[in-house]
């Protein structure tokens, strides 16, 4: 934009140059001002929304503003002692059903805190039937994941769950709740990766009986708790019968 008025004028005139973006939270109004400048370059291109940190009032309003047009949208947060995570929440739970008909690609990081629970997560799926890839890492939820309605998720392609943050001393404590899985349909789903920490496999091969997807990849992780309960690795083999184009 500042090397010469031709190099100024192309990048205006390519509104997809505009549409990836970053957000670290606290937002300074002069960032907020720069972020809603982005959106108007992109026009009416897909929107790619990279969050960091816990997103203000503002923040949360412009998403939501422009939820139908998020393709991509990663949120990570940064642990912080005094931080608010019901700001998480409200960015979420304040998404209406059909305002995320356009996302596709979905990461959540909860950076071990307990900011997003199940009920709000599951909320924002139904938001966003058309979901094609989906990874939740280090989140935390209740000790107990209450019934909901079920979630199917039909272009569900990949989904994956990950600990990619453990300490070493917290290794027993924090364990990316997999339990989300139980509460999934998802036919259309190609790749799968799973920790194994909260369920079994014969939780996985309840999810494989009623979505009955075509899986090509499958990653299974155990830790110690394996040698402590066996039974985890009890329906492994119907599992994979039930997986013929792995």
């Amino acid at each position: 934009m500042t090397v010469c008025k031709n190099w100024k004028r192309i990048a205006l005139s390519i509104p997809a140059l505009w549409g990836a973006f970053q957000i670290i939270s606290p937002c300074s109004e002069r960032l907020l001002t720069v972020v809603q400048r982005w959106i108007q370059r992109a026009k009416n291109r897909p929107l790619s929304i990279f969050l960091s940190g816990p997103p203000d009032e503002e923040v949360s309003n412009l998403i939501q503003l422009h939820s139908q047009r998020v393709n991509q949208l990663d949120l990570s947060i940064l642990a912080h002692p005094e931080q608010d995570y019901d700001q998480y929440y409200h960015l979420l739970a304040g998404m209406e059903a059909g305002t995320l008909s356009s996302l596709r690609v979905l990461r959540l990081d909860g950076g071990w805190r307990d900011a997003f629970g199940w009920i709000t997560i599951h909320g924002f799926l139904r938001c966003a039937p058309n979901l094609v890839d989906c990874v939740f890492e280090n989140i935390l939820t209740e000790e107990y994941m209450y019934p909901v309605d079920e979630l199917v998720l039909p272009n569900m392609r990949r989904l994956g769950f990950f600990d990619s943050l453990r300490p070493p001393v917290l290794a027993e404590a924090c364990s990316t709740s997999d339990e989300i899985l139980q509460f999934i349909t998802a036919p259309g789903l190609v790749a799968l990766t799973l920790p194994m920490n909260e369920i079994a496999t014969k939780d996985l091969l309840a999810f494989l009986q009623r979505s009955s997807p075509q899986l090509r990849e499958l990653s299974l992780e155990y830790g110690d708790h394996i040698h402590r309960d066996p039974t985890h690795l009890s329906h492994l083999h119907d599992c994979l019968l039930h997986i013929p184009t792995l």
